[in-house]
């Protein structure tokens, strides 16, 4: 596996921020299909920045942008600082390899098969079957889970000499905030502490690389 070096986020001169958490679900009201995401590129534009999740990122919102980020001619594939730890352990895969090597089309050519049509028919049924018995046990989302085995999360994460690191992927408008808040959660439960001394706990696990998402749409 060769080295690289991940690249830090960019930083733009007059591209807005917004600041804070997410829009509640009041702000959602009478929009089906809206996400929190998409009120901050209603209020801010197709380009802005956002740290909702604990970390300063830069979100594109428009569909014009999205294709011209897209377009492999003029923009390469580089992970950032979080994926490096993912790729000590993983190695140069489809999400933490970097421009140019070439496990990163292995794994897409392996990959693509199941995410075609055919593919998701073949095992819509299996997954069909697996949130049946999810919704039956009563966890019916990761975040349920985590809850569920809260005395085993805490004993990993409440102890900083365990080292113990969370990686979350998957979408970022609902799944991710949810996660956030399972785990800051268990932290109130078990130290006694107030929503702002959680989320301050939460945010070092973040600076610490101890806590790392690779999200979507969020």
């Amino acid at each position: 596996m060769a080295d690289f070096t991940a690249s830090l986020p960019p930083e733009l001169d007059n591209v807005p921020s917004a600041e804070g958490p997410l829009p509640s679900p009041s702000d959602l009201v009478g929009r089906p299909y809206a996400l929190p995401i998409d009120i901050l590129g209603e209020r801010h534009g197709p380009l802005f920045y956002a740290d909702f999740s604990g970390v300063r990122k830069l979100y594109a919102c428009s569909r014009a942008l999205v294709e011209e980020l897209c377009d492999e001619n003029r923009f390469a594939k580089n992970p950032m600082r979080p994926l490096e730890r993912v790729r000590q352990l993983a190695g140069d895969g489809l999400f933490t390899a970097y421009h140019g090597e070439p496990n990163w089309q292995t794994a897409h050519d392996v990959l693509m098969p199941g995410f075609s049509y055919a593919g998701l028919r073949n095992y819509h049924g299996a997954m069909l079957d697996i949130g049946t018995q999810l919704i039956q046990r009563g966890v019916r989302y990761v975040r349920d889970r985590i809850a569920a085995d809260a005395d085993e999360v805490w004993e990993l994460l409440g102890d900083p000499t365990k080292h113990t690191h969370v990686y979350v992927c998957g979408d970022g408008a609902q799944m991710a905030p949810a996660m956030r808040q399972a785990f800051i959660d268990i932290y109130r439960a078990r130290a006694g502490s107030d929503e702002s001394q959680a989320r301050d706990w939460l945010i070092e696990l973040v600076e610490s690389d101890r806590y790392v998402e690779d999200v979507w749409a969020g």
